[in-house]
């Protein structure tokens, strides 16, 4: 979906972003992917629970880069739902 279409739609915001803002943001999936890997041996369960949290961190961390942020419910499918790349090397 389109970024003009995800806004148009109430998904998403437009927000102020700075670059320190998003380092902090991949930032901390990095530490999400640290900790799943360090516990993994001992909770398989839980590491992937931790990973698919980081994916989302990764997918809003995205979108903060681009000056979005999902807004609703179903923020998961939100910041999964940008799949058109012209789009977003325009915005980028």
């Amino acid at each position: 979906m389109k970024l003009e279409d995800l806004e148009s739609s109430g998904l998403i915001d437009r927000i102020n972003t700075n670059i320190d803002k998003v380092n902090r943001a991949f930032g901390r999936v990095g530490k999400d992917l640290m900790t799943a890997k360090a516990i993994l041996r001992n909770d398989e369960e839980w590491a992937f629970t931790i990973s698919y949290h980081a994916m989302l961190r990764a997918g809003r961390a995205f979108m903060l880069s681009l000056g979005y942020r999902p807004k609703g419910k179903d923020q998961h499918k939100t910041a999964g739902g940008l799949r058109d790349p012209p789009a977003l090397r325009k915005n980028c």
